[in-house]
């Protein structure tokens, strides 16, 4: 079965007409709410331009099974919704009376619990395929039905498991050890955390109740800590078990850039500097800072600098959580003493975005190692749309409605976008942002996705399920060991190979306007990838 949808769109005094085809798979539940929830392994080969090394890919990640968590139940779904932080929000943050009250989000929940335990846990087993977005990235096609979305909060992908059960061994005992050690007691080494576990540590894993937690964070702690209690029982017993729970890296933007700028104190602040204790690392940035800042506001400021802000934005941050004017320059120096020069290729590689992208070019592309194309791209967010439609109900035959959307970039003579930051229409005030300055995120974010690959890779050629969210890598216990010495490899081509210099240079042969490729500062760390062993943590 396909779908047609036909669009006539007026911009900038030309019509361009654009087709759509759906196509849609009669023998997977593709439909409503559990859409991207398939009782076939049915890839989702989306994109014309897709490569044949990103169909393989898709076609790897949507053949593996899994099956509704043991523990799911229709009275855990309720209580997780319920810790929603909009669960008994009437207005918005405007104060706009919201379009669904409580008792209808309620109702609305209801049937999402109702839904997962009796189709979904029904389910023999069920396949999760991904697709790519506009920005070459991967994500999961379920992501309607809270409570069991692979991209969502710790207990919803705690709600999905292995649809075939493996035999527990001395390794996934020491893995789970760590989880429960690490969520009890804060981040600490494999090898400390087992050498501190305690009975008391088991019993309380064991009676941690989900069902008294008061948020989200707590609730998901909960039923991790329950699994994992379960699971040591299962292995004391010689029994197989189908659960598996995250590890993810513990700065992932951080690691990326440290070791590819070979920037000594970012690679210690990323834990990746051969320490044997682990490094937080924003209270690691936070020490380059001579203002009295409290760590919420250091970590909106350091996750700021790793996306690219400029130095300008930080200084604003810093002047409102200080009362203290700061300045741009100032902002410089913080960063220099937390890490170094080497971080000012950060700003640098976000600024040289911005000169390079024009009405000739809004999207920036680049190639990984793996052959899979990575981009950038520069739009106007949030630009409001005078539609018109067919009516008759209306005298004139129809009626218009305003559609608010984001557009390609499109600049002035002088460069400047063609909307401003507030645009009026029919009486009503909208914002528009101007999105020019996601190079750095972005490159950030591919090399991110290039891991993610070589990890995936790894986990399901041995057999092993895996779910893939980000950073955050989801499988059974045992294949922890096979993540960190699979991630220790790719840092390693990382500190030979600066993907971000490769990445410049081939946006820059590329383009149609006249600007030298940028040349990124080198720090003077030494290789300490292969002694780092605190990276990725629970």
């Amino acid at each position: 079965m396909f779908y047609l949808v036909f669009l006539d769109h007026q911009y900038i005094g030309r019509s361009i007409c654009v087709f759509f085809f759906f196509f849609q798979a009669e023998d997977g539940i593709r439909v409503d709410l559990v859409t991207g929830v398939q009782t076939c392994a049915l890839p989702i080969l989306n994109g014309w331009k897709l490569r044949s090394v990103g169909k393989a890919f898709l076609r790897k990640v949507a053949s593996v099974p899994f099956e509704l968590s043991l523990v799911c139940s229709k009275e855990l779904l309720l209580k997780g919704y319920s810790l929603k932080t909009d669960w008994k929000k009437k207005v918005d943050k405007n104060g706009r009376t919201l379009p669904e009250d409580p008792i209808m989000k309620k109702r609305r929940y209801n049937t999402y619990a109702d839904i997962i335990i009796d189709q979904v846990g029904n389910m023999p087993v069920f396949y999760l395929p991904m697709k790519y977005c506009d920005r070459d990235r991967m994500y999961y096609e379920a992501a309607v039905l809270d409570g069991i979305r692979p991209h969502g909060k710790l207990w919803e992908t705690l709600m999905i498991d292995a649809a075939v059960p493996f035999d527990l061994t001395h390794d996934d005992e020491c893995v789970l050890k760590h989880l429960i050690y690490v969520t009890l007691h804060g981040r600490v080494s494999l090898k400390e955390a087992n050498e501190k576990f305690s009975l008391e540590d088991m019993l309380l894993a064991q009676a941690a109740d989900p069902f008294s937690a008061d948020d989200e964070e707590e609730f998901g702690e909960c039923i991790l800590l329950n699994k994992a209690y379960i699971a040591l029982k299962d292995f004391a017993q010689g029994m197989p078990s189908r659960f598996m729970f995250g590890y993810d890296f513990t700065n992932s933007g951080l690691m990326m850039s440290g070791v590819s700028f070979k920037a000594e104190k970012m690679m210690m602040a990323a834990n990746m500097g051969g320490s044997s204790t682990v490094h937080d690392s924003h209270t690691d940035f936070g020490k380059g800072f001579d203002v009295p800042l409290e760590r919420k506001d250091i970590k909106k400021i350091h996750m700021g600098l790793l996306h690219g802000s400029a130095l300008q934005s930080i200084a604003n941050v810093i002047t409102v959580a200080t009362d203290t004017q700061s300045t741009a320059e100032l902002v410089k120096e913080y960063t220099h003493n937390a890490y170094g020069k080497p971080v000012d290729n950060i700003t640098n590689i976000a600024e040289w975005g911005t000169k390079i992208v024009g009405n000739e070019q809004s999207v920036l592309r680049w190639t990984m190692p793996d052959k899979f194309s990575a981009c950038s791209r520069s739009y106007l967010k949030g630009v409001p749309v005078l539609v018109y439609s067919a009516s008759a109900s209306h005298s004139a035959g129809y009626t218009s409605h305003v559609v608010v959307s984001d557009m390609p970039w499109v600049e002035d003579k002088n460069g400047y976008p063609i909307y401003g930051k507030e645009v009026y229409m029919g009486g009503v005030m909208y914002e528009v942002q101007s999105k020019k300055r996601g190079l750095f995120a972005n490159m950030t974010h591919s090399i991110d996705a290039y891991m993610l690959r070589k990890i995936g890779d790894a986990v399901l050629d041995s057999g092993r399920p895996m779910l893939f969210k980000h950073d955050d890598f989801i499988a059974p216990p045992s294949a922890y060991h096979l993540v960190k010495a699979t991630a220790r490899g790719g840092f390693q081509e990382l500190f030979e190979t600066n993907l971000y210099q490769e990445a410049v240079n081939e946006i820059a042969a590329h383009s149609p306007y006249e600007l030298a490729p940028l040349e990124l500062i080198e720090g003077n760390a030494y290789n300490t990838v292969s002694q780092s062993d605190n990276f990725l943590m629970p």
